[in-house]
This record gives C-alpha cells, structure tokens and sequence, in this order.
C-alpha cells in the first residue's frame, strides 16, 4: 500500500463530521448574505435618481480625498492577494 493510500484513511469520523458541520454553516450564511445582497441590489434599483447621483458624487469627492503613495499601494494590494486561509502571500 503507497503511503498517500495509507495517510487517505486515517481521516477521522470527528474530522468528516467537524467539516459536514462547516460547511451546513457556511451555506446557511452564503444564503443569508445572497438574501441581504438582493435586497440592497432591489433598494438601489428602485432609489430615485437624485439619490443615486448624490450618492455617486459623494463617492467620487471621497476617492478625491484618498492618497496612496507607492507603499501604501502595495501593501493594500498585499492584504487583498492574501489567501483566505489567513496564510500571507510569498514575495518574489
């Protein structure tokens, strides 16, 4: 037997239970957040126009307002390549 057939089962029942847990929670909070997602896409669909260009131009003089330099770009664009497992990306 190679070693990857033996190490494939040892997976414990508690494991497979433990991982059949989180993921029924994950879904539940997928559906939860794709309701509140349909809801705010409904609100902005049905907002009157003055309100979806006041809200436009307040988001337009707040990117005015945001600097960055050079390392400030690249370390927002560190955190957002970071996989989800919390693990940091390696540099080159």
């Amino acid at each position: 037997m190679a070693i990857w057939e033996a190490l494939a089962g040892e997976q414990p029942e508690a494991h497979i239970k433990a991982t059949a847990a989180e993921m029924a929670k994950l879904e539940d909070q997928n559906k939860k957040l794709a309701a509140e997602l349909a809801a705010l896409q409904a609100a902005a669909l049905a907002a009157p126009e003055p309100t979806i260009d006041a809200t436009v131009a307040r988001a337009a003089d707040a990117s005015k307002a945001i600097e960055l330099d050079e390392a400030a770009t690249r370390k927002l664009i560190d955190h957002q390549l970071q996989p989800r497992a919390g693990r940091p990306t390696p540099r080159a």
